[in-house]
């Protein structure tokens, strides 16, 4: 009998492992991406970012240092309809040569391959071939005929690492910027999104 119930305790054990890992939650500087938009913002705020802004939206705007960059815009973002995180992101600081540009993205994407392994996606290419001045990639990367994206996915969710453009007033800015994106949050806003079709 005493060996019945070790059997199942064991069983039992084994069962309950299974339905947490697929339970996972992605972590974004070391906290998993559950609960409110809200609670979580309080976690990153209490990890030193500082709060910035928050949109009409209810998605929370830090600065802050991530991965020992300083001057990083964090954005978190949640589900419409129950309020819960399901992204983050880093918008590094912007650069003005490709070298520093290229140099950021390659260190985060072998970082990233140490900790996830192997990227599920790559694309790193100018198409019609590099252009040969700063000038002329950014151009590239403006107009999207250069492409420098990975993406990691792993049983909780999904990382995205790009070079970017974007543009503060009148300027144009390019810089590197990385996602997270929790699955099972994601999933649960698409299944609501799909319950009103």
């Amino acid at each position: 009998m005493k060996r019945y119930f070790l059997s199942m305790l064991i069983l039992f054990t084994a069962l309950v492992a299974d339905a947490q890992s697929s339970n996972e939650h992605m972590k974004f500087m070391g906290i998993p991406m559950v609960g409110t938009v809200q609670s979580f913002a309080q976690k990153l705020e209490a990890r030193g970012l500082q709060f910035d802004s928050k949109d009409k939206d209810g998605n929370y705007y830090f600065n802050g240092t991530f991965f020992n960059e300083e001057n990083c815009h964090i954005y978190v973002g949640h589900t419409a309809s129950t309020q819960q995180v399901y992204q983050a992101g880093v918008s590094f600081s912007p650069d003005n040569t490709w070298e520093a540009l290229s140099k950021k993205y390659f260190r985060l994407k072998e970082a990233l391959t140490k900790k996830y392994g192997e990227p599920s996606f790559v694309i790193e290419e100018f198409a019609g071939g590099e252009p040969s001045s700063d000038k002329g990639k950014f151009r590239a990367i403006d107009s999207g005929v250069c492409q420098y994206r990975t993406q990691f996915t792993t049983e909780a969710g999904w990382i995205f690492l790009t070079i970017v453009s974007g543009k503060v007033g009148d300027d144009k800015t390019f810089y590197v910027h990385l996602l997270y994106v929790d699955k099972e949050n994601e999933a649960t806003e698409t299944k609501n999104a799909y319950d009103d079709l």
